[in-house]
């Protein structure tokens, strides 16, 4: 068995393993999981939305099943379709089960993060435009999870809003719920 020469670690721990022996001005910079999530995000949401199974992550490949609720969004990028208070239910629940595909598939790092935000984009404008819950979750936990996504400081302004929004209809079903009435 051939032994591993990182030891299991992974490659920005390793840089500053690196790093920590060498001049300062030497060691090489690594950008941090939030950065190289921003920038990835930035670019998924500029892209439309990845449509053909041959392409790696898209999403009849993810889901493994044909999405043709997607078809008549084909020349819109993800960031028009997450944003746009008109997009469907339907391809919201299908984003959603995509960005849930994905982050089973990216366990870790910026790919997980950006993952993890379309699923939250696709789940809050479900929640804003529809006023529908598309998880199992109860809002209170809906509205820590929003709360925490738009806190990131590389989340473009206008997903930070839409999960501020969400937040806002999480946190007032929420006490509607506590008060003794169901939502």
């Amino acid at each position: 068995m051939k032994r591993k020469s990182t030891f299991g670690l992974f490659p920005q721990r390793l840089v500053k393993l690196l790093g920590a022996g060498s001049d300062e001005g030497d060691a090489p910079q690594c950008p941090s999981h939030s950065e190289a999530a921003g920038r990835l995000l930035k670019s998924r949401m500029a892209r439309p939305v990845p449509l053909e199974r041959t392409t790696v992550d898209s999403v009849p490949e993810v889901l493994a099943r044909p999405c043709e609720e997607l078809q008549p969004l084909a020349e819109l990028t993800m960031g028009e379709i997450l944003l746009a208070s008109t997009t469907p239910l339907t391809v919201l629940n299908t984003l959603r089960e995509y960005g849930k595909g994905l982050t089973d598939r990216w366990r870790e790092g910026p790919e997980n993060i950006v993952a993890t935000t379309i699923y939250y984009a696709a789940t809050a404008r479900a929640l804003t435009s529809h006023n529908r819950k598309l998880v199992t979750r109860s809002h209170r936990t809906l509205a820590k999870a929003l709360a925490t996504m738009m806190e990131n400081r590389w989340m473009p302004p206008e997903l930070a809003d839409l999960f501020a929004s969400a937040r806002k209809a999480c946190e007032s079903k929420g006490q509607r719920t506590r008060g003794g009435r169901r939502g």
